[in-house]
């Protein structure tokens, strides 16, 4: 550019980079992705595999068609234990899980139920924590839907 003396000036790097942008932008470009969704050729025979490694902490199943897992689990001070568990309880059924090692609180993820505890009926529902005592059968019913969710945080002496 010149200026009205006749001595050139730099266009600022900013407007140079929104013309490469506008003027490199191809238009009427559209691919479609080609994804081969065919079915196998044939049954595979016996044990089907995971195809890949299994994730660290994975569910599991236990009685009662309960999902759980440790997710976490860590020595804490005092010869204490500190273990967070997730479980998933199933729609409309009611499961009942062994007392826990040590007092715990319990976390709400998802869902609706109750808590049956010492003989009291509480209600869960997601958001809620309640704190619980160690060595109670904890009895869950859930009322909804769709499964309940809950993390239970225990903390345990040694």
């Amino acid at each position: 550019m010149t200026d009205s003396q006749g001595s050139t000036q730099h266009a600022p790097p900013r407007a140079c980079l929104l013309l490469v942008a506008v003027v490199g932008v191809p238009t009427g470009c559209q691919r479609e992705a080609f994804v081969d969704r065919s079915p196998p050729e044939e049954e595979p025979q016996g044990e089907v595999q995971f195809a890949g490694s299994e994730p660290k902490n994975a569910f599991h199943l236990e009685e009662g068609n309960v999902l759980a897992r440790t997710a976490f689990s860590s020595v804490a001070p005092a010869n204490s234990q500190i273990e967070i568990r997730d479980f998933q309880f199933p729609p409309h059924v009611r499961t009942r899980l062994a007392g826990l090692p040590g007092p715990g609180v319990i976390e709400v993820y998802s869902g609706h139920g109750t808590l049956a505890l010492s003989g009291t009926t509480q209600q869960l529902l997601g958001g809620v924590v309640k704190g619980v005592p160690a060595g109670q059968a904890l009895e869950f019913d859930n009322q909804g839907d769709f499964s309940l969710v809950v993390r239970v945080y225990v903390v345990e002496g040694k």
